[in-house]
C-alpha cells in the first residue's frame, strides 16, 4: 500500500527510493568483494547490533564490520541518494552507536576508527550534501569512496583486530 501511495501520490520520493536503493547494491557489492572477503573470518561482518547484543543500545543497526584490539574499527555503508530524513537517521544512529561502543568498551573516541562508505552525493545544493559535508568534517568518521573500502580491511589487519562481541 505504501509502494502505491508513493508511486501514485509521491512519484519524486518513489523514484529517489529506487535510485538509493540502486546505488547501495552497487556500493554494498563493492564492499563484499574489498572487505567482507577479507575480513569475515577476523571480525564480525554484515552484523545487526541490537539490545539483544548489547543492552545498552535502544535501536538496532546494521554494521558492514566491526572489530577491537586496542581500538575500535568499524564500516557502515550507506548511500546519500535516499531522502534528507532517512540519510540523517542512519548518520545520527551510526554517531550515536560509535559513541556508545566507545563508552561501553572503554575506547577513545579519538583513538577508534569507524568509515562510512559512500558515494558523495550528485547533488551538491541539497540537503543530503549538506551532512555529507558535515560527516566529511567530522572527526569520528571516514568517509571512503565504495572503490577504497579495502583501506578497512587494511586497518583491520593493521591494528590485529578481532571479534569482541558475544
Amino acid at each position: 500500500m505504501d509502494k502505491l501511495f508513493k508511486l501514485y501520490v509521491d512519484p519524486i520520493e518513489h523514484i529517489k527510493g529506487n535510485k538509493g536503493e540502486e546505488d547501495l547494491q552497487m556500493i554494498k557489492s563493492h564492499v563484499q568483494e574489498r572487505l567482507i572477503s577479507k575480513v569475515e573470518e577476523r571480525v564480525h561482518t554484515n552484523i545487526k547490533i541490537d539490545s539483544n547484543l548489547i543492552s545498552d543500545i535502544i535501536f538496532p543497526y546494521e554494521l558492514d564490520c566491526i572489530g577491537m584490539n586496542g581500538s575500535l574499527v568499524g564500516a557502515k555503508s550507506l548511500t546519500f541518494e535516499h531522502s534528507h530524513q532517512t540519510v540523517d537517521r542512519n548518520v545520527s544512529h551510526y554517531i550515536a552507536l560509535i559513541t556508545s561502543l566507545s563508552y561501553r568498551y572503554s575506547k577513545s573516541l579519538k583513538d577508534n576508527r569507524f568509515y562510512l562508505i559512500a558515494n558523495e552525493p550528485k547533488d551538491t545544493k541539497g540537503e543530503t550534501y549538506k551532512i555529507w559535508d558535515r560527516v566529511y568534517k567530522n572527526d569520528l568518521i571516514d568517509i571512503l569512496h565504495p572503490d577504497d573500502s579495502d583501506i578497512v580491511a587494511e586497518r583491520v589487519f593493521e591494528t590485529n583486530a578481532t571479534k569482541f562481541l558475544n
